[in-house]
């Protein structure tokens, strides 16, 4: 199969520009070797800001007693808030999974590599894709 622009990575990068290639018309090739969103996503910013706001919560819960508020046996519980965190990170991957059924944009599960200028080898059977430019997005 021949595609305008072959993309390695489906982070923020990644399917944002295989997003913005389809939307002008280009075919578009995403190879992906893990989860939809890259690390941003699955293990670093996201994850973060979760457990962190959960943090401020806290933290705001065991300061309301300034305002007039009584908390009473105020409980920290790290699976409800690893649950949290897990429950926002696949909903962000199921928006970047329909962005990646927007017509012209194939993506492929597993590694790829570049063979030359103008081919790479894909995950699925081994085949070699023929494409016009290539995006290293990982």
């Amino acid at each position: 199969m021949e595609f305008n622009i072959i993309i390695i990575g489906a982070g923020p990068g990644g399917y944002e520009t295989a997003v913005a290639a389809a939307k002008k018309g280009l075919s578009v090739a995403i190879v992906e070797k893990s989860d939809l969103g890259g690390t941003c996503l699955n293990c670093g910013c996201i994850p973060t800001k979760c457990l962190c706001h959960t943090a401020e919560v806290l933290e705001l819960v065991k300061e309301s007693t300034s305002h007039g508020i009584s908390t009473n046996d105020v409980q920290f519980d790290i699976q409800n808030a690893i649950e949290r965190k897990n429950q926002v990170v696949s909903q962000l991957q199921s928006g970047i999974d329909a962005l990646m059924k927007i017509p012209g944009i194939t993506l492929y599960r597993g590694e790829a590599q570049l063979v030359d200028t103008w081919d790479y080898q894909g995950p699925e059977h081994n085949h070699c894709n023929w494409f016009h430019n290539q995006i290293p997005a990982h």
